[in-house]
C-alpha cells in the first residue's frame, strides 16, 4: 500500500493533539484566570456539540442526587474539569471514531481515601453509595445504548513521589510493581470489585493507583461479568520515577 494512507498521516495527528493539549495545560496551570476562558474557547471550537450536551447530561445526573445533595460529595462545577486531563484525548479519539455529535458526561472521581486507609468500602459512606446507586440504575436502565471509560492509570513509584528509589520501567524493584498491578487487573477483569478493592486496601495503597476510584465506580455501576487485560506498560515520566497504565475491556 502507499505511504501516504490514513496509517502514515496518524502519528502527525497524533502529535497535533498532544501538542495542542500541552498547550492548553501549559495555560491553565501558569494563568489560571487565562486558562478558563481559553479552555471554553478550546471546548467550543475544537469539541462542538459535546460541551452542550455534556452540560445537559450532567444537569440531569444533578437533578437524580439533588436529594440531601448539600451533604454528599457530589458536585456539578466547571473548575476541576477545567484543569484535569484525563477526558481530553478520550473525548477526542470519540469524536474521531463517531462524529461530533457523541455524547458525552463527564464524571470526575475524587480518591476514596476513608476507605483506602482506615478500611472498609468506598460505599459505606453514605453520600458515594447514593452516587454509586444512582449510576447503577442508569447503567441497567440503558445497558445497550451506554458505554463506560475509564481515563486513568495506575502506580505511581520513584522519587517524584516520596520513594527512596529510583525507579526505572520494567526494572529492578519495576518488575514487582507489575506483578501487583497485574494481580489488581486480574481481579477487575474478573469482575471481583471487592477483591480489588481488599488489594488496594494493603498498608494504604503503597502503589498510589490514581485510577482506582474511577476503577471501583465503574465497577459498581456497570458490574461488568468479565474482562480481558489487553496491554500493560510502565513509563518513565522523569528518570527516576514511573507511572503505570494498561488498556482493559469489559463485558456486561
Amino acid at each position: 500500500m502507499s505511504g501516504a494512507g490514513p496509517r502514515s498521516r496518524l502519528p502527525r495527528w497524533l502529535f497535533r493533539i498532544r501538542t495542542r493539549l500541552l498547550l492548553l495545560n501549559v495555560i491553565i496551570v501558569s494563568v489560571p484566570v487565562l486558562g478558563l476562558g481559553f479552555a471554553r474557547f478550546y471546548e467550543r471550537e475544537m469539541l462542538g456539540a459535546v460541551e452542550t450536551d455534556m452540560i445537559h447530561q450532567a444537569e440531569v445526573l444533578r437533578e437524580m442526587l439533588r436529594e440531601d445533595a448539600a451533604a454528599g460529595p457530589e458536585a456539578l462545577e466547571d473548575y476541576c474539569h477545567a484543569v484535569e486531563h484525563s477526558i481530553e484525548f478520550q473525548v477526542l479519539f470519540l469524536q474521531h471514531l463517531y462524529g461530533p455529535a457523541v455524547r458525552v458526561v463527564p464524571i470526575l472521581c475524587g480518591p476514596f481515601a476513608k476507605a483506602t486507609h482506615l478500611g472498609g468500602r468506598p460505599e459505606d459512606d453514605e453520600g458515594v453509595r447514593r452516587v454509586l446507586d444512582t449510576l447503577r440504575e442508569i447503567a441497567e436502565e440503558h445497558a445497550e445504548r451506554l458505554v463506560w471509560i475509564a481515563g486513568v492509570d495506575m502506580a505511581h513509584i520513584g522519587r517524584r513521589y516520596g520513594d527512596r528509589i529510583a525507579a526505572r520501567a520494567d526494572e529492578g524493584p519495576m518488575v514487582e510493581v507489575a506483578a501487583l498491578d497485574r494481580d489488581r487487573c486480574r481481579c477487575l477483569t474478573a469482575g471481583d470489585a471487592g477483591a480489588f478493592w481488599s488489594l488496594l486496601q494493603r498498608d494504604g495503597d503503597p502503589l498510589r493507583w490514581c485510577g482506582a476510584s474511577p476503577l471501583y465506580t465503574l465497577m459498581a455501576a456497570a458490574r461488568p461479568a468479565q474482562g480481558a487485560l489487553l496491554h500493560y506498560e510502565q513509563w518513565n515520566i522523569d528518570p527516576q520515577s514511573v507511572v503505570s497504565c494498561a488498556a482493559l475491556a469489559f463485558t456486561r
